[in-house]
């Protein structure tokens, strides 16, 4: 597959470039993800999920990538994620200052993790489903990346106040996702089922 990123052989595999996804191969998997919650699998499961706002940018920054992405790259991958002009340029507003590279990753943030997620949460329907996306901190607060999940490498923080504080936050969230496969609530409303008949 990433020799030869055929989305026609691969479908959205090729645009991930992942080694590992999930294959329907008629026997553990029936159906894709999606469609089986289409069709109700999972209906009668509670289901707690979320993201970090700066996902992908450990991907970017861990590799050195970065600073390399110009603005013909930024076209071009986000153009083959099915964005056009209009919509990177929405990407671009909201990140005033930000480089090609920093907007890239905004856009493969949302592609591969936020947007799967609010997907998964608009299908299911009827058991209660809960979203949370973790926001702090700031790019510039944390060596560009953001809130990605690294609380748990204090040296990653430029500023020692706030390694413990998000550990402190990491525990908490822990605790949360622990108490919920207990049976319990996250503590905030859930996400409304949608009121439109399955397709």
């Amino acid at each position: 597959m990433q020799t030869a990123p055929d989305p026609a052989r691969w479908g959205e595999l090729a645009l991930a470039q992942a080694p590992f996804g999930p294959i329907v191969d008629g026997a553990v998997l029936e159906l894709p993800p999606l469609e089986a919650l289409r069709a109700g699998y999972g209906d009668d499961v509670p289901l707690l999920m979320g993201t970090n706002r700066d996902e992908a940018s450990m991907f970017f920054v861990a590799t050195g990538i970065l600073d390399a992405i110009d603005d013909t790259a930024l076209t071009a991958t986000a153009s083959a994620y099915g964005l056009t002009g209009a919509q990177i340029a929405v990407y671009r507003n909201r990140r005033p200052g930000a480089g090609p590279g920093e907007v890239l990753s905004a856009v493969a943030t949302d592609w591969f993790f936020g947007i799967s997620a609010v997907r998964v949460a608009e299908i299911k329907r009827s058991a209660d489903t809960w979203l949370y996306r973790f926001d702090d901190q700031e790019p510039s607060a944390n060596h560009t990346l953001g809130a990605s999940g690294t609380a748990s490498r204090s040296r990653t923080f430029s500023a020692p106040s706030i390694g413990p504080r998000l550990i402190a936050v990491a525990a908490a969230m822990q605790d949360l996702w622990t108490s919920f496969i207990r049976g319990e609530s996250p503590g905030w409303t859930p996400t409304p089922a949608p009121s439109a008949p399955r397709r």
